[in-house]
C-alpha cells in the first residue's frame, strides 16, 4: 500500500502546529478589537486611553463612520464624547471577536452595568502588522 502525506505523522503535526498558530493569531487579533471597545471607547481616563491607542493602533489609525473618514491618532474622540454625555453607562463586548485573516469584528453593548443595553453595535477592523489599521463602527 502507498503512503499519503496524510498518513505521515510529521505532516499531521505540521497541520496541527499551523492550525494552532492560526488560532493564536486570530485570538490575538480578536483581543485587539475587544480591547479597542473596552479600553479605548470605554475608557474614561484619557491618559490610559492614549497609552492603549499607542499599543493597539500604532502611528496611524483610520476611523470610518457613516459621516466621515478621519485619519487620527485619537480614535476615541467620539467614544470620549459619548462617555461624558452618559455617566454611569459602560461599553461591553457582546461575545468573542471573530477574525478572518486581517479582518475582525466584535459586537458591543452600551448601557448601565447589569441591565439591558441602551445601544448595541458592531465594530469591524482591518489589521496590519498585528495592529488595528482601520476601524469601522456600525
Amino acid at each position: 500500500m502507498g503512503v499519503s502525506a496524510f498518513d505521515d505523522s510529521s505532516a499531521r503535526n505540521e497541520r496541527v502546529v499551523s492550525g494552532a498558530m492560526e488560532n493564536l493569531l486570530s485570538t490575538t487579533l480578536g483581543q485587539l478589537i475587544e480591547r479597542n471597545v473596552l479600553e479605548v471607547f470605554g475608557e474614561r481616563d484619557s491618559e490610559r486611553r492614549e497609552s492603549v491607542i499607542n499599543e493597539l493602533c500604532g502611528e496611524l489609525h483610520l476611523l470610518r463612520s457613516r459621516r466621515s473618514d478621519r485619519r487620527s491618532r485619537r480614535p476615541e474622540c467620539k467614544g470620549e464624547q459619548i462617555l461624558k454625555e452618559a455617566p454611569g453607562l459602560i461599553f461591553r463586548v457582546g461575545g468573542p471577536a471573530e477574525v478572518n485573516h486581517d479582518l475582525g469584528r466584535t459586537r458591543w453593548h452600551f448601557g448601565p452595568n447589569g441591565v439591558a443595553s441602551v445601544v448595541t453595535g458592531m465594530d469591524v477592523a482591518v489589521f496590519k502588522e498585528g495592529r488595528i489599521r482601520h476601524c469601522m463602527p456600525f
